[in-house]
């Protein structure tokens, strides 16, 4: 991930916590949609929503597991699911905002890096990476750090730091529609399927 010359100094990667969360959440949803499947369309309804839960505890799982941030002396990077780590220059991080920012009814630690025209570079929550992790980041990036009130809506961080939270987070409730269409429009196709 990194070169001799560019050793990381520091490493994060996703909490021990969040991925037995993620295990035990897994087999509970799980259970809750194969049993029922099982028992409403047999061999079919147990093969279809076997399948369809784990491909996403796959995707769930790659992400813990490949999942990182690395910082060296000259640079920092991000690896997601997919893909290598997006580098980018240690000397574009100028400024580092941070605090507890209200998703719903989580109200996860949010630390973006932001560079010297505010435009958002990188951005962690502690509900993938331990909080005490994601301090030590702050700290050893040696750059100004601003923080905001607890429980802040993304709509109203936005308005103080315009581009750092994405349009969908902005408007919660647009978000939650189109999340309850998918599921239902989901749960019609298995329904059509397994009839």
């Amino acid at each position: 991930m990194s070169t001799p010359s560019d050793a990381a100094l520091l490493v994060l990667h996703p909490s021990r916590q969040r991925r037995r969360m993620s295990a035990i959440l897994g087999v509970v949803v799980s259970a809750l949609l194969i049993v029922p499947a099982t028992i409403q369309a047999g061999l079919a309804g147990f093969l279809v929503t076997s399948a369809f839960m784990g491909l996403l505890m796959g995707l769930v799982f790659l992400s813990l597991t490949r999942s990182r941030v690395v910082l060296t002396a000259h640079r920092i990077g991000s690896r997601g699911m997919f893909g290598g780590v997006r580098w980018v220059p240690r000397s574009l991080v100028a400024l580092v905002v941070q605090g507890l920012l209200f998703m719903g009814r989580e109200t996860p630690h949010n630390v973006f890096l932001l560079d010297a025209r505010g435009r958002r570079l990188l951005r962690l929550m502690d509900s993938l990476y331990d909080r005490a992790d994601l301090d030590r980041l702050v700290r050893e990036l040696r750059v100004p750090v601003q923080g905001f009130p607890p429980g802040t809506t993304a709509k109203r961080l936005a308005q103080v730091y315009p581009g750092i939270v994405p349009a969908a987070e902005r408007r919660p409730f647009l978000l939650a529609f189109g999340i309850v269409g998918a599921v239902i429009v989901l749960l019609v196709v298995l329904v059509v399927a397994l009839t």
